[in-house]
């Protein structure tokens, strides 16, 4: 099919301006890639009657498979520097034209499928009339990423560098006029390949860089804080090895391919480690196989079924000097539209497992917002300090006063729903680690289980998950007990609150009944309109309240007001005395409704 020439995209069933007949188009005209570029370039004599007519931004209507009888491309550029007599055309699929569009705000993607995502996204496009669909074949459902897309265009949601859902799901990007799938990395589509001698058309390159046959796991042993002095300690960053874990493929080369795996972020225990790095090989795989780039030219090697083969359908291959049997994915192919046939195609071993270099991210992007959020918590507790030490500046204006604080506590709800729902999703993704019963499952008065956060302990003194060092960071005990390094809710119940601290806390309207809070500080917050009821004594040494007129270095009450340098009253306030109360009037003071006279 020779390239039919459009001005726009408005409708692809007419002709256009034309069909570029005397196009010159080669056995690599169209190029794909797995999850990555697909193009199309030809020339244009200077003779042909299009060569001043074609121009960037303009549309190119030609089949590009045996699947389909045509597809669309866009002009990106042309190019006559090279060749006066020759303007090359240089076209990137239609569907790239999506990644104008950008998904306006934050789309997570942590309990949905790419369905769901995909939809969500294309809701959020701030130029959705372009008319692209996405939609997706994966029906995998999501969990424990923590994957946020902000402000991201199609391209970098669905194949991008970082985070992106082909890497989540290990899927690939089909392309077809305005409609964006992504499916399963690999098709059900499988041909078989030949390796043996002479064999026309195909070449076969292998490399064993960073393969893997043999792994000795080791950790860095920690010496038990406590341990009594008749017990053996074992020095700290002592090195323990664990037993070499072999792959089946050991005895296929000549030579052993050995690397040193360090579990000492995963485990504290060698019977730990034995059966974590037992599972080495199946959380890498193809990582103790050669990676293989296999090139099929398809009209030297005569297979018609390889004419029709598309990115994601498998080669199968027999190499007969490591007797190995893989199935490669294909990576690439190249396309003649005149032919319309595939030319070549290329089968290669994917990077192994981007999903677990995905996992490293997210832990690494993890790790990096809880550190901003300690630095966040370090800076309003710094804040909070210092507006103890320095005056207390209430605003005059209790407007504002209520805004700012009603801002904080939304910011404060925030936070809890953020946190419930973190932990929902945590908790819900479901267990991987091995469950231990201590000593046996039969006779067993313990059960734990070890993460690569601690260990959770059950028996009958408590239920609780301890850190790798033993100590307990959340747990309820026999007694009654209970300990949380953070506790997020809604409403807290209780008598009393002994030697705590309160920051930032908001009390409106409340009241605190015949309570005792002993030993607390109550920093940073306001207490409006509450009543403090009960034989109930205030020290406010140090304290300045400026605004309500008062400073002083201590006041005490006891019959008396001592040591005040400064007494100032609101407007519309009054004192008791007696049984009547001293009211200011304009520039007058009133004692039971009476004008007090000064001599």
């Amino acid at each position: 099919m020779k390239p039919i020439l459009y001005k726009t995209d408005t409708d692809f069933s007419q002709t256009g301006l034309g069909i570029i007949s005397d196009a010159i188009l080669s056995d690599n005209s169209i190029v794909e890639k797995f999850n990555g570029e697909y193009t199309l370039t030809f020339d244009v004599p200077v003779s042909s009657k299009y060569y001043e007519l074609i121009k960037p931004e303009m549309f190119i209507k030609i089949n590009s498979s045996q699947q389909r009888d045509w597809d669309i491309f866009w002009i990106k550029s042309t190019d006559v520097k090279s060749n006066p007599s020759i303007m090359t055309v240089n076209c990137n699929h239609y569907s790239m034209l999506s990644n104008d569009a950008y998904a306006r705000g934050e789309l997570s993607v942590d309990g949905k499928t790419p369905s769901q995502i995909l939809s969500e996204m294309q809701s959020m496009l701030d130029l959705p009339h372009h008319g692209f669909m996405f939609s997706s074949t994966v029906n995998t459902t999501i969990k424990d990423t923590g994957v946020i897309y902000t402000n991201s265009n199609p391209n970098a949601i669905l194949v991008g560098e970082s985070n992106s859902l082909c890497q989540i799901v290990d899927g690939r990007i089909e392309r077809w006029y305005n409609q964006i799938n992504l499916a399963p990395k690999q098709s059900s589509n499988i041909v078989n390949v030949r390796k043996g001698k002479n064999i026309a058309g195909l070449t076969i390159n292998r490399s064993f860089d960073g393969k893997v046959t043999q792994m000795v796991p080791y950790f860095k042993m920690k010496d038990a804080k406590g341990t009594p002095d008749n017990v053996t300690h074992v020095p700290e960053n002592h090195l323990q090895y664990g037993q070499a874990v072999n792959s089946k493929y050991l005895d296929n080369y000549s030579r052993v391919y050995r690397k040193y795996v360090d579990y000492s972020d995963r485990v504290d225990n060698l019977i730990d480690m034995d059966d974590l790095s037992a599972k080495y090989f199946e959380e890498n795989p193809g990582i103790d196989i050669p990676d293989y780039v296999v090139s099929i030219n398809i009209s030297e090697y005569g297979s018609k079924r390889m004419q029709r083969i598309n990115i994601g359908d498998l080669a199968r291959i027999h190499d007969p000097d490591f007797n190995l049997d893989i199935e490669l994915p294909i990576v690439e192919r190249e396309f003649n539209p005149l032919k319309n046939t595939n030319t070549t195609i290329k089968a290669g071993t994917q990077p192994a497992n981007l999903f677990r270099k995905l996992e490293k991210r997210i832990k690494d992007e993890t790790d990096n917002r809880k550190t901003a959020d300690d630095k966040s918590d370090e800076k309003l507790q710094e804040e909070t300090d210092n507006r103890i030490a320095g005056d207390t500046h209430l605003s005059d204006e209790q407007e504002q006063r209520d805004l700012q604080w009603k801002m904080k506590a939304a910011e404060f709800q925030k936070k809890i729903d953020d946190a419930r729902a973190d932990m929902t999703n945590f908790m819900n993704s479901g267990g991987t680690n091995v469950i231990r019963w201590i000593p046996t499952l039969a006779e067993a008065t313990q059960m734990e289980i070890h993460t690569d956060y601690g260990y959770l302990l059950i028996d009958d003194h408590g239920v609780g998950f301890h850190a790798k060092d033993g100590t307990v960071m959340t747990g309820m005990d026999a007694r009654g007990n209970f300990i949380a390094n953070n506790i997020y809710g809604n409403v807290l119940n209780g008598t009393t609150i002994n030697s705590g601290t309160l920051n930032s806390v908001i009390v409106n309207a409340g009241q605190i009944n015949a309570a005792d809070i002993n030993g607390s500080n109550i920093r940073g917050g306001y207490i409006e309109g509450v009543k403090i009821r009960g034989d109930t004594n205030i020290d406010m040494q140090g304290v300045h309240i400026s605004s309500y007129g008062i400073s002083t270095p201590a006041l005490t009450v006891d019959g008396q007001i001592n040591g005040v340098y400064a007494l100032g009253m609101l407007r519309d306030a009054w004192i008791w005395i007696g049984d009547y109360k001293i009211t200011a009037q304009g520039n007058s003071l009133y004692y039971g409704g009476r004008k007090l006279a000064f001599a």
